[in-house]
Protein backbone atom coordinates (compact mmCIF):
# COMPACT_ATOMS: atom_id res chain seq x y z
CA UNK A 1 0.00 0.00 0.00
CA UNK A 2 1.34 3.38 -0.91
CA UNK A 3 2.37 5.67 1.92
CA UNK A 4 0.12 8.45 0.61
CA UNK A 5 -2.93 6.13 0.73
CA UNK A 6 -2.09 5.00 4.28
CA UNK A 7 -1.62 8.61 5.35
CA UNK A 8 -5.05 9.58 3.99
CA UNK A 9 -6.72 6.67 5.84
CA UNK A 10 -4.99 7.61 9.07
CA UNK A 11 -6.16 11.22 8.73
CA UNK A 12 -9.74 10.08 8.02
CA UNK A 13 -9.71 7.70 10.99
CA UNK A 14 -8.41 10.38 13.32
CA UNK A 15 -11.09 12.80 12.04
CA UNK A 16 -13.87 10.22 12.62
CA UNK A 17 -12.61 9.56 16.14
CA UNK A 18 -12.62 13.30 16.83
CA UNK A 19 -16.21 13.59 15.56
CA UNK A 20 -17.39 10.66 17.68
CA UNK A 21 -15.68 12.08 20.76
CA UNK A 22 -17.31 15.46 20.15
CA UNK A 23 -20.71 13.82 19.74
CA UNK A 24 -20.30 11.89 23.00
CA UNK A 25 -19.32 15.06 24.85
CA UNK A 26 -22.43 16.77 23.43
CA UNK A 27 -24.64 13.91 24.60
CA UNK A 28 -25.08 12.36 21.15
CA UNK A 29 -24.43 8.66 21.10
CA UNK A 30 -24.09 6.14 18.31
CA UNK A 31 -22.10 3.09 17.30
CA UNK A 32 -18.96 3.49 15.25
CA UNK A 33 -19.89 3.52 11.63
CA UNK A 34 -23.60 4.21 12.33
CA UNK A 35 -23.58 7.35 10.24
CA UNK A 36 -27.31 7.13 9.43
CA UNK A 37 -28.10 7.33 13.17
CA UNK A 38 -25.82 10.33 13.54
CA UNK A 39 -27.40 11.98 10.52
CA UNK A 40 -30.86 11.48 12.02
CA UNK A 41 -29.73 12.91 15.33
CA UNK A 42 -28.25 15.97 13.66
CA UNK A 43 -31.50 16.43 11.67
CA UNK A 44 -33.52 16.29 14.90
CA UNK A 45 -31.26 18.83 16.56
CA UNK A 46 -31.61 21.08 13.52
CA UNK A 47 -35.42 20.73 13.61
CA UNK A 48 -35.52 21.58 17.33
CA UNK A 49 -33.29 24.57 16.76
CA UNK A 50 -35.58 25.78 13.96
CA UNK A 51 -38.64 25.24 16.18
CA UNK A 52 -37.10 27.08 19.10
CA UNK A 53 -36.19 29.94 16.82
CA UNK A 54 -39.94 30.67 16.41
CA UNK A 55 -40.72 30.26 20.14
CA UNK A 56 -40.59 33.26 22.44
CA UNK A 57 -41.31 34.04 26.07
CA UNK A 58 -44.55 35.91 26.75
CA UNK A 59 -44.65 37.85 30.02
CA UNK A 60 -47.80 38.93 31.88
CA UNK A 61 -47.87 42.29 33.67
CA UNK A 62 -50.91 42.36 36.02
CA UNK A 63 -50.74 46.18 36.23
CA UNK A 64 -51.14 46.38 39.98
CA UNK A 65 -53.03 43.10 40.35
CA UNK A 66 -51.83 39.55 40.86
CA UNK A 67 -51.52 36.70 38.37
CA UNK A 68 -50.72 33.03 38.99
CA UNK A 69 -48.60 32.56 35.88
CA UNK A 70 -45.97 35.20 35.11
CA UNK A 71 -45.03 33.91 31.65
CA UNK A 72 -45.52 31.23 29.00
CA UNK A 73 -43.95 30.17 25.72
CA UNK A 74 -45.67 31.21 22.48
CA UNK A 75 -44.90 30.74 18.79
CA UNK A 76 -45.20 33.18 15.93
CA UNK A 77 -48.23 32.49 13.75
CA UNK A 78 -49.99 30.35 16.34
CA UNK A 79 -52.78 31.28 18.76
CA UNK A 80 -51.78 32.53 22.20
CA UNK A 81 -53.83 29.74 23.76
CA UNK A 82 -55.15 29.83 27.30
CA UNK A 83 -54.28 33.05 29.08
CA UNK A 84 -54.33 33.49 32.87
CA UNK A 85 -57.01 35.60 34.57
CA UNK A 86 -55.48 38.07 37.04
CA UNK A 87 -57.26 39.60 40.01
CA UNK A 88 -57.24 43.03 41.62
CA UNK A 89 -59.24 43.95 44.68
CA UNK A 90 -62.13 46.27 43.78
CA UNK A 91 -61.70 46.02 40.00
CA UNK A 92 -62.98 43.87 37.14
CA UNK A 93 -60.46 42.39 34.69
CA UNK A 94 -60.76 44.08 31.30
CA UNK A 95 -58.51 41.79 29.26
CA UNK A 96 -54.87 41.57 28.16
CA UNK A 97 -53.54 44.36 25.95
CA UNK A 98 -50.32 44.88 24.04
CA UNK A 99 -49.74 48.22 25.79
CA UNK A 100 -50.36 49.49 29.34
CA UNK A 101 -53.60 51.16 30.51
CA UNK A 102 -55.82 49.34 28.03
CA UNK A 103 -54.01 50.76 25.01
CA UNK A 104 -52.83 48.80 22.00
CA UNK A 105 -54.61 45.68 20.82
CA UNK A 106 -56.79 43.41 22.92
CA UNK A 107 -55.34 39.88 23.01
CA UNK A 108 -57.55 36.82 23.62
CA UNK A 109 -56.92 33.06 23.66
CA UNK A 110 -57.56 32.84 19.91
CA UNK A 111 -55.44 35.85 18.89
CA UNK A 112 -52.47 34.98 16.68
CA UNK A 113 -48.93 35.79 17.82
CA UNK A 114 -47.43 38.35 15.44
CA UNK A 115 -44.50 39.67 17.49
CA UNK A 116 -41.27 38.05 16.33
CA UNK A 117 -39.63 38.32 19.74
CA UNK A 118 -40.39 37.98 23.42
CA UNK A 119 -42.98 40.51 24.57
CA UNK A 120 -45.32 41.51 27.40
CA UNK A 121 -49.10 41.66 27.73
CA UNK A 122 -50.60 44.15 30.18
CA UNK A 123 -53.76 43.63 32.24
CA UNK A 124 -56.40 46.33 31.97
CA UNK A 125 -58.84 47.03 34.80
CA UNK A 126 -62.34 48.45 34.78
CA UNK A 127 -64.12 50.35 37.50
CA UNK A 128 -66.63 52.99 36.33
CA UNK A 129 -69.33 51.46 34.09
CA UNK A 130 -70.76 52.92 30.91
CA UNK A 131 -74.12 51.17 31.20
CA UNK A 132 -76.02 48.91 33.58
CA UNK A 133 -78.30 46.13 32.28
CA UNK A 134 -80.66 45.09 35.08
CA UNK A 135 -83.53 42.86 36.07
CA UNK A 136 -85.91 44.52 38.52
CA UNK A 137 -88.93 43.59 40.62
CA UNK A 138 -91.75 45.84 41.70
CA UNK A 139 -94.20 43.26 42.91
CA UNK A 140 -95.98 41.40 41.63
CA UNK A 141 -93.91 41.75 38.44
CA UNK A 142 -90.31 41.39 37.31
CA UNK A 143 -89.16 43.53 34.38
CA UNK A 144 -86.06 44.73 32.52
CA UNK A 145 -84.47 48.09 33.35
CA UNK A 146 -81.24 49.64 32.07
CA UNK A 147 -79.53 52.99 32.36
CA UNK A 148 -76.50 54.89 31.10
CA UNK A 149 -73.96 55.40 33.86
CA UNK A 150 -71.38 57.70 32.28
CA UNK A 151 -72.95 61.16 32.67
CA UNK A 152 -76.18 63.12 33.19
CA UNK A 153 -78.41 63.72 30.19
CA UNK A 154 -78.37 60.13 29.03
CA UNK A 155 -81.31 57.77 29.14
CA UNK A 156 -82.88 54.90 31.03
CA UNK A 157 -84.99 52.22 29.37
CA UNK A 158 -87.75 49.95 30.61
CA UNK A 159 -88.63 46.86 28.58
CA UNK A 160 -92.25 45.93 29.22
CA UNK A 161 -94.18 42.84 28.00
CA UNK A 162 -96.53 43.24 25.06
CA UNK A 163 -99.17 41.13 26.76
CA UNK A 164 -100.59 40.80 30.25
CA UNK A 165 -99.64 37.12 29.94
CA UNK A 166 -95.94 37.98 30.10
CA UNK A 167 -92.92 38.45 27.90
CA UNK A 168 -93.03 35.05 26.20
CA UNK A 169 -95.29 35.03 23.16
CA UNK A 170 -95.26 32.37 20.43
CA UNK A 171 -91.95 31.00 21.71
CA UNK A 172 -90.18 34.37 21.63
CA UNK A 173 -89.48 37.07 24.21
CA UNK A 174 -91.39 40.12 23.02
CA UNK A 175 -91.45 43.57 24.60
CA UNK A 176 -91.99 47.26 24.05
CA UNK A 177 -89.29 49.76 24.93
CA UNK A 178 -90.06 52.91 26.90
CA UNK A 179 -87.32 55.54 27.17
CA UNK A 180 -86.81 58.01 30.00
CA UNK A 181 -84.31 60.84 30.23
CA UNK A 182 -82.03 60.66 33.25
CA UNK A 183 -82.50 63.94 35.11
CA UNK A 184 -79.94 63.07 37.79
CA UNK A 185 -77.18 60.55 38.24
CA UNK A 186 -74.69 60.22 41.11
CA UNK A 187 -71.80 57.81 41.44
CA UNK A 188 -69.28 57.94 44.29
CA UNK A 189 -66.28 55.72 43.38
CA UNK A 190 -64.94 55.77 46.93
CA UNK A 191 -68.05 54.13 48.42
CA UNK A 192 -69.69 52.59 45.35
CA UNK A 193 -72.91 54.51 46.02
CA UNK A 194 -74.95 54.94 42.83
CA UNK A 195 -78.31 56.66 42.39
CA UNK A 196 -80.39 58.28 39.69
CA UNK A 197 -83.83 59.45 38.66
CA UNK A 198 -85.72 59.92 35.40
CA UNK A 199 -88.12 62.45 34.03
CA UNK A 200 -91.80 61.59 33.56
CA UNK A 201 -93.03 59.80 30.46
CA UNK A 202 -96.83 59.69 30.20
CA UNK A 203 -97.12 60.17 33.94
CA UNK A 204 -94.57 57.51 34.92
CA UNK A 205 -91.05 58.04 36.29
CA UNK A 206 -88.40 55.95 38.06
CA UNK A 207 -85.66 56.44 40.63
CA UNK A 208 -83.04 54.02 41.93
CA UNK A 209 -80.31 53.87 44.57
CA UNK A 210 -77.84 51.20 45.65
CA UNK A 211 -74.26 50.03 45.71
CA UNK A 212 -72.03 49.22 42.75
CA UNK A 213 -68.80 47.31 42.33
CA UNK A 214 -67.18 46.34 39.02
CA UNK A 215 -67.10 42.67 40.05
CA UNK A 216 -70.55 42.18 41.63
CA UNK A 217 -72.36 44.85 39.64
CA UNK A 218 -75.23 46.95 40.97
CA UNK A 219 -77.85 46.05 43.55
CA UNK A 220 -80.32 48.34 45.23
CA UNK A 221 -83.85 49.68 45.28
CA UNK A 222 -86.04 50.98 42.48
CA UNK A 223 -89.11 53.20 42.86
CA UNK A 224 -91.87 53.81 40.33
CA UNK A 225 -94.11 56.86 40.44
CA UNK A 226 -97.19 56.18 38.34
CA UNK A 227 -99.58 59.18 38.23
CA UNK A 228 -98.74 60.06 41.80
CA UNK A 229 -98.82 56.48 43.16
CA UNK A 230 -95.45 55.22 44.38
CA UNK A 231 -94.42 51.56 44.42
CA UNK A 232 -91.01 50.16 45.31
CA UNK A 233 -88.92 47.11 44.69
CA UNK A 234 -85.37 45.84 44.17
CA UNK A 235 -83.02 45.63 41.22
CA UNK A 236 -79.75 43.92 40.28
CA UNK A 237 -77.65 44.90 37.28
CA UNK A 238 -74.58 43.99 35.24
CA UNK A 239 -72.03 46.65 34.21
CA UNK A 240 -70.80 47.26 30.68
CA UNK A 241 -67.51 49.13 30.49
CA UNK A 242 -66.24 51.62 27.90
CA UNK A 243 -64.82 49.96 24.81
CA UNK A 244 -66.64 46.66 25.33
CA UNK A 245 -68.45 45.14 22.34
CA UNK A 246 -71.49 43.36 23.73
CA UNK A 247 -74.74 41.69 22.78
CA UNK A 248 -77.42 41.82 25.47
CA UNK A 249 -80.13 39.16 25.58
CA UNK A 250 -83.33 39.39 27.61
CA UNK A 251 -84.93 36.07 28.48
CA UNK A 252 -87.57 34.18 30.40
CA UNK A 253 -87.77 30.71 31.92
CA UNK A 254 -90.86 28.56 31.55
CA UNK A 255 -91.14 26.17 34.49
CA UNK A 256 -91.96 22.56 33.62
CA UNK A 257 -93.09 21.89 37.19
CA UNK A 258 -95.94 23.10 39.37
CA UNK A 259 -95.11 26.67 40.42
CA UNK A 260 -96.71 30.11 40.37
CA UNK A 261 -93.28 31.78 40.21
CA UNK A 262 -91.87 33.46 37.10
CA UNK A 263 -88.22 34.12 36.25
CA UNK A 264 -86.59 36.68 33.95
CA UNK A 265 -82.89 37.00 33.13
CA UNK A 266 -80.57 39.35 31.32
CA UNK A 267 -77.40 37.89 29.78
CA UNK A 268 -74.68 40.07 28.30
CA UNK A 269 -72.18 38.45 25.92
CA UNK A 270 -68.74 40.02 25.55
CA UNK A 271 -68.05 39.67 21.81
CA UNK A 272 -64.27 39.80 22.33
CA UNK A 273 -63.98 37.11 25.02
CA UNK A 274 -67.29 35.20 24.57
CA UNK A 275 -67.82 35.47 28.31
CA UNK A 276 -71.38 35.80 29.61
CA UNK A 277 -72.50 37.76 32.68
CA UNK A 278 -75.95 38.80 33.78
CA UNK A 279 -78.65 38.88 36.41
CA UNK A 280 -81.93 37.10 37.09
CA UNK A 281 -85.07 37.97 38.99
CA UNK A 282 -87.83 35.65 40.20
CA UNK A 283 -91.24 36.82 41.32
CA UNK A 284 -92.12 34.28 44.00
CA UNK A 285 -95.30 32.97 45.60
CA UNK A 286 -97.64 34.78 43.29
CA UNK A 287 -95.70 38.03 43.49
CA UNK A 288 -95.52 38.44 47.26
CA UNK A 289 -91.71 38.72 47.23
CA UNK A 290 -88.78 38.37 44.84
CA UNK A 291 -85.37 36.71 44.58
CA UNK A 292 -82.34 38.04 42.71
CA UNK A 293 -79.11 36.49 41.51
CA UNK A 294 -76.23 36.46 39.05
CA UNK A 295 -75.49 34.63 35.81
CA UNK A 296 -72.11 33.62 34.40
CA UNK A 297 -71.22 31.50 31.39
CA UNK A 298 -69.69 31.26 27.95
CA UNK A 299 -70.95 31.55 24.40
CA UNK A 300 -69.65 29.81 21.31
CA UNK A 301 -70.49 29.93 17.63
CA UNK A 302 -73.75 28.03 17.95
CA UNK A 303 -74.88 28.15 21.57
CA UNK A 304 -74.71 29.69 25.03
CA UNK A 305 -74.03 27.95 28.36
CA UNK A 306 -74.88 29.61 31.66
CA UNK A 307 -75.05 28.95 35.39
CA UNK A 308 -76.96 30.92 38.02
CA UNK A 309 -76.63 31.60 41.74
CA UNK A 310 -78.63 33.74 44.20
CA UNK A 311 -77.12 36.91 45.58
CA UNK A 312 -75.75 36.42 49.12
CA UNK A 313 -78.64 38.49 50.49
CA UNK A 314 -81.14 35.89 49.26
CA UNK A 315 -79.13 32.69 49.72
CA UNK A 316 -80.48 32.05 53.28
CA UNK A 317 -84.03 31.88 51.87
CA UNK A 318 -83.11 29.42 49.09
CA UNK A 319 -80.02 27.67 50.55
CA UNK A 320 -77.93 25.65 48.12
CA UNK A 321 -79.94 26.69 45.07
CA UNK A 322 -78.04 26.59 41.77
CA UNK A 323 -79.13 26.44 38.15
CA UNK A 324 -77.60 25.62 34.80
CA UNK A 325 -78.86 26.28 31.32
CA UNK A 326 -77.90 26.00 27.69
CA UNK A 327 -79.50 27.23 24.52
CA UNK A 328 -78.91 27.33 20.78
CA UNK A 329 -79.25 30.22 18.36
CA UNK A 330 -82.34 29.81 16.19
CA UNK A 331 -81.13 31.89 13.25
CA UNK A 332 -77.93 32.99 11.55
CA UNK A 333 -78.34 36.51 12.91
CA UNK A 334 -78.33 35.12 16.47
CA UNK A 335 -81.47 37.07 17.34
CA UNK A 336 -83.21 34.33 19.33
CA UNK A 337 -82.08 31.58 21.68
CA UNK A 338 -84.02 28.51 22.80
CA UNK A 339 -82.95 25.82 25.24
CA UNK A 340 -83.32 24.29 28.69
CA UNK A 341 -82.81 25.54 32.24
CA UNK A 342 -82.51 23.21 35.23
CA UNK A 343 -82.84 24.43 38.82
CA UNK A 344 -81.21 22.35 41.56
CA UNK A 345 -82.84 22.94 44.91
CA UNK A 346 -83.55 20.82 47.98
CA UNK A 347 -82.16 17.71 46.32
CA UNK A 348 -84.54 18.03 43.36
CA UNK A 349 -83.89 18.79 39.71
CA UNK A 350 -86.56 21.20 38.48
CA UNK A 351 -86.69 21.34 34.67
CA UNK A 352 -87.51 24.49 32.74
CA UNK A 353 -87.35 25.89 29.24
CA UNK A 354 -85.51 29.09 28.41
CA UNK A 355 -86.03 31.60 25.63
CA UNK A 356 -84.12 34.79 25.01
CA UNK A 357 -83.97 37.47 22.35
CA UNK A 358 -81.26 39.92 21.35
CA UNK A 359 -82.12 43.39 22.60
CA UNK A 360 -82.69 45.81 19.77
Amino acid sequence: MKKSTMLRKMVLSMALVAILMSCEMAGITGKSGDLSNLAGTFATEKSLASSNANSFLLNFDPSGGTVDSASKAVKVGQAYGELPVPTKVGFAFGGWHTEPDGRGNLVTDSSKVVANAGHTLYASWNFAPQKIYATAAILPDCFFFEFDADNVGKVAKVLLPLSENGYLQDGRVQYREVKYRLTSFIFDPSSGAMAGSTDSNEGVSYSFAGEYSPIVGFFGTIDKLDHGIKTSGSMGGTPVFPGMRVANYVGAATYQFDSSNSLLFSATINKDTNGVVGTWCESALGGTYSFHGTITGVADQDSIHISALPLPLFEPFIPGMTATGEGSYLDSGKKDISGTFTILFGGDELPSLLNATLER
